[in-house]
């Protein structure tokens, strides 16, 4: 009989402490599970981040601008063409945001005219004379143009371009009529006092910062003999 009690005995302490190693492997997996449950998945993450993208205009799936030039169809990358534009319309010396600025400007401009092609011109987005553009803009012609500066040079301009690669300004998700000047009397003109027809964004705003640009002002005297034969 004491043998039987204490193998009643020892059975019922294996009975107590076999569970336990389970126990805690069940309790481990149930907490993984419930972290699981409470961590997104590798898949929710990537539903839920969102990448900028920059996708090309649908009827330019090279990305390239065609442009009519006395009769000939020039077709330039878009990166070429706008590092050909800037190098055109701004200093190089100019602040980079500025430089940016008016890439982005230029390319909404531009983009807006390949998206409404004039049938005129035989399948070019718009057309320009051949002694402004592009051939005044190449490589060789900059660097007749910048001298020892062209390295400096190009390399600002390039930058600015790469910066802000395929972005656009919008007005209620359409491309905007982004007219841009060299310099105003220190206010922009509306475009109705222009051109006769409201554009909700191409109001007359102050633009003190004009005043600062380089041949803002400047004066010619002239006798009235002079004034009278011009």
């Amino acid at each position: 009989m004491k043998g039987y009690g204490l193998f009643l005995l020892v059975m019922a302490i294996l009975l107590l402490i076999i569970p336990l190693p389970a126990l805690s492997n069940t309790a481990k997996a149930t907490g993984a599970q419930q972290s699981a449950k409470t961590q997104p998945s590798a898949t929710t993450k990537a539903t839920t981040t969102t990448t900028a993208k920059t996708t090309l205009p649908k009827n330019t799936a090279q990305g390239t601008f065609r442009i009519l030039c006395d009769g000939k169809i020039v077709t330039l990358t878009e990166r070429e063409f706008l590092i050909r534009t800037l190098a055109m319309e701004m200093l190089p010396s100019y602040h980079t945001e500025a430089l940016k600025a008016q890439t982005v400007a230029a390319y909404t401009y531009y983009s807006r005219r390949r998206a409404n092609p004039d049938p005129a011109l035989n399948g070019a987005d718009f057309a320009t004379p051949y002694e402004a553009f592009p051939h005044a803009y190449t490589q060789e012609k900059l660097k007749e143009r910048w001298g020892d500066q062209y390295d400096a040079y190009y390399q600002k301009i390039t930058d600015a371009v790469d910066a802000v690669a395929g972005k656009t300004i919008r007005h209620k998700g359409k491309l905007i009529d982004a007219c841009y000047h060299a310099v105003s009397n220190g206010c922009t003109e509306s475009a109705e006092t222009v051109w006769g027809s409201e554009v909700a964004y191409l109001q007359a705003v102050a633009s003190p910062g004009d005043r600062l640009a380089p041949g803002y002002t400047s004066s010619v005297s002239l006798s009235p003999t002079e004034v009278k034969t011009i």
